[in-house]
């Protein structure tokens, strides 16, 4: 089907919704993983953008990593534990970092996480209902 297409209809939706509201998305990212005997996996470490696919993914690679530095790892909890922590850091700052730019890519068409060059027509679009304000459109 031709874009303008999906333009349209999608122009048609927004004008029909009674009180459009936005949804932000937010990251999170903790500094670190391992609190003594404690340990935070999965969301409860990095919670990725839906965009990048990869959330149950990274929570199933955060219980195997730490089954296996348990498992193979010596009587030194916390050595073993650093050792889990160190890959799984790094790979979820990556996914972090990637759900960034793919959303600034997909949204405001840069790649630079600190430009924000908003898309005229979104501008636009919210011009015309008001405000945004607290996530909420205000006429």
């Amino acid at each position: 089907m031709p874009a303008h297409f999906f333009r349209r209809s999608f122009a048609k939706l927004l004008e029909a919704t009674e009180q459009p509201f936005a949804q932000p998305v937010r990251d999170l990212a903790v500094s670190q993983m391992v609190f003594g005997r404690t340990v935070l996996v999965g969301e409860a470490a990095f919670v990725l953008r839906p965009h990048t696919a990869a959330a149950a993914a990274k929570a199933a690679a955060d219980g195997m990593m730490l089954g296996l530095a348990l498992r193979d790892g010596n009587d030194n909890l916390a050595e073993n534990l650093r050792r889990f922590e160190t890959p799984q850091m790094q790979m979820g700052l990556h996914l972090r970092d990637y759900g960034v730019r793919v959303g600034n890519r997909s949204q405001f068409r840069v790649d630079n996480p600190g430009q924000r060059e908003v898309d005229g027509r979104a501008v636009k679009l919210i011009g015309r209902y008001g405000t945004l304000r607290n996530d909420r459109v205000i006429p």
